[in-house]
């Protein structure tokens, strides 16, 4: 007895009060219970017969039923068995005056959950039997609102996933798939779990991924990583995998895994690439060809109309000294003139010359062309240039020819467009690389895309680029409005980049040779 007032007044400490639907065909009796709960917080209803209880339960919000036995017309525990009916759970609590051990057996066996003798001795009596079903049917009610709400939740999460455009997984510290929305190899996810997910990767990932699976576990930080792995059918394919921690009291006590099919997207950048590399090998061409034009162009200058031009002073020079003393003076002057266009000519087929293909970056390497190219633009524009060189070695010359060609397209559009009064070029190698860098002290211009209005410049540059991608140096242009230009070729290392550069074309021809 003392446990179940404790029960009792442990329940009484719910917030709602209680709602107690009494049915008793004595009124004086009735209305005396009604008012005794009433001083203990209990609501109560009290009706005479059961009939008039049934109809009140269909419109009437109560948490209880406290019926007599003995009614007129339906017995209480008839009214027991009609509410069992639509309600099985709902509490019933039966009263009576006689003391029948049978009556108290059927009235448990139809599902009462109290059965009271009259008379009360106290309220007490009746008020704890109430107290206890109304708070125990209260926790039953919260528990199914609580199992719907998690059915609901689970169905949502499992529509969720079932629909997401990924691959989800659940792993443990070992990568044991423990559950798995879809996977494309297989059509039924039951194979999958309880498989290991390096059973379905490439066996040379499977460091990878156990790492990262690692890693989760010990930092509870999430991570990514790209593996390759079975595709449909017997295909390969290439996933994205992103790795998130799924914690437990502040523990990680498992791994979501969210996979992305990037097969196509691979391919894609693998044809991209692919595309990239025959561009900057046609463009590797076309610079050879034009190194070998130029070349060809020189020699041809030099072999044909050089000599026809040395020839031509040579025998103007022999003539004017045949001239008799009483040649006119005009005709001397003519002649004259003439060995002195010859030599304009000739100085002017030089220069051609040397733009075409300067004899001094075969002879003598970068840095004593780059000062020829300086002084000649130095001499005709007044702009002060400054060399400084500490590459003590040649590089290879399609390198330095490649550089000098860089070197002259920026000077040209440095004397074009910059107005720059001072021109430094500075030619440096440390234990990174060879570093070539021209900076002038000009007007410069605006980096952005579309704000710089000189189209051919912007061309230019990507010429520079696409000569500097050529032998796998890199390229940076950095300008300010008012404040200069300086422009960076950088080969980080020489040795890989010809590995690079001899790979690349090895692959290239085995590739012309696949399509032929």
């Amino acid at each position: 007895m003392a446990d179940d007032r404790r029960h009792a007044d442990s329940s009484m400490e719910a917030v709602e009060p209680i709602r107690v639907l009494l049915v008793d065909d004595d009124a004086d009796s009735g209305e005396a219970t009604k008012q005794a709960l009433a001083k203990k917080g209990v609501l109560t209803e009290v009706l005479l017969n059961a009939e008039d209880a049934l109809e009140r339960l269909k419109t009437g919000d109560f948490d209880i039923v406290v019926t007599d036995i003995r009614l007129p017309g339906m017995s209480g525990v008839d009214l027991l068995k009609h509410i069992r009916i639509d309600k099985p759970v709902f509490p019933v609590i039966l009263i009576t005056g006689y003391d029948s051990l049978d009556s108290a057996i059927q009235a448990i066996r139809c599902g009462a959950h109290d059965y009271i003798l009259k008379p009360l001795g106290t309220i007490e009596d009746l008020l704890i039997p109430i107290h206890r079903a109304v708070f125990n049917y209260r926790i039953l009610l919260e528990k199914e609102r609580l199992e719907q709400t998690l059915r609901l939740s689970e169905e949502r999460w499992k529509s969720l996933v079932d629909n997401a455009p990924n691959i989800i997984a659940i792993v443990d510290r070992e990568g044991t798939i423990s559950f798995i929305n879809r996977l494309v190899t297989v059509p039924d996810t039951k194979v999958v779990v309880g498989t290991r997910i390096y059973d379905w990767l490439e066996p040379k990932y499977h460091a990878l991924a156990r790492d990262a699976v690692k890693k989760v576990f010990l930092t509870g930080k999430p991570g990514t990583y790209e593996v390759e792995g079975r595709g449909a059918g017997e295909s390969k394919a290439w996933y994205d995998v992103n790795v998130s921690p799924i914690m437990t009291n502040g523990e990680t006590t498992a791994v979501t895994l969210i996979v992305s099919d990037v097969t196509q997207k691979k391919l894609s950048a693998d044809v991209l690439e692919q595309s990239h590399r025959e561009l900057r090998e046609v463009w590797k061409r076309y610079v050879d060809s034009e190194e070998i034009q130029r070349r060809r162009l020189a020699t041809e200058l030099h072999d044909q109309i050089g000599a026809s031009l040395s020839l031509l002073g040579m025998t103007i020079s022999f003539l004017r000294t045949r001239l008799s003393e009483d040649a006119g003076k005009v005709v001397q002057e003519r002649m004259d003139d003439c060995v002195s266009q010859i030599d304009k000519m000739a100085e002017c087929v030089r220069d051609v010359m040397s733009d075409l293909r300067p004899s001094v970056l075969d002879d003598y390497g970068l840095a004593a062309s780059l000062r020829v190219c300086a002084e000649k633009y130095s001499k005709h524009t007044g702009v002060r240039f400054d060399l400084q060189n500490n590459w003590n070695v040649r590089l290879p010359p399609d390198i330095e020819t490649t550089l000098f060609r860089i070197a002259q397209e920026t000077i040209t559009n440095v004397m074009k467009h910059a107005r720059a009064t001072n021109v430094s070029i500075v030619l440096s190698s440390d234990e990174t690389g060879r570093k070539m860098e021209i900076s002038d002290n000009g007007m410069g211009f605006d980096l952005e895309p579309g704000r710089d209005r000189n189209k051919n410049r912007g061309w230019g540059l990507i010429t520079m680029r696409e000569r500097a991608q050529t032998i796998g140096a890199s390229f940076t242009v950095d300008s300010t409005p008012k404040k200069g230009t300086k422009i960076t070729v950088t080969i980080e290392d020489l040795h890989s980049v010809q590995n690079a550069r001899q790979a690349g074309e090895e692959r290239d021809a085995q590739n012309r040779h696949n399509n032929e």
